[in-house]
């Protein structure tokens, strides 16, 4: 199962790509600038790097629980999230029909990502595992 990009097209016609990868410069999306990213990952395990790969590009992302299992987002502040097929229709239609809730969306699902995933965040978690090293190592010395 691969995911979904809806989007407007440079001309205003509303368009769908598909894929499986979290690129969304698929040859079949050029023209267009993404509204929302769908997610139905309904098997599957590993890393989620479809869902973090829109939730860093600033993308509303409608998903199931699966596809977001392991990340601490919140439903409807970072993403919506959806197991049925009408809770799926539901979600994209909400979110297609309210620019703003869409905007507001990506931009929370923006800053989650770039608190969550960014270098500073990987830094500081490296020189607090240095120092504590250091100080063992000058304990045993």
């Amino acid at each position: 199962m691969g995911n979904y990009g809806i989007a407007p097209s440079h001309t205003g016609e509303m368009g769908a790509c598909t894929g499986f990868s979290g690129d969304w410069n698929y040859p079949q999306c050029k023209g267009y600038d993404l509204a929302l990213v769908v997610v139905p990952l309904r098997l599957g395990g590993g890393m989620r790097a479809k869902v973090l790969e829109a939730l860093a590009a600033g993308k509303a992302v409608v998903a199931s629980s699966l596809a977001v299992e392991g990340l601490d987002l919140v439903d409807g502040e970072h993403v919506l999230l959806a197991e049925t097929d009408q809770q799926f229709c539901d979600a994209i239609v909400q979110l297609l029909a309210d620019p703003a809730r869409r905007t507001a969306l990506a931009a929370h699902a923006y800053a989650w990502a770039h608190a969550q995933l960014g270098w500073e965040r990987s830094i500081a978690a490296y020189e607090r595992l240095y120092e504590s090293l250091m100080e063992r190592l000058w304990a045993t010395a």
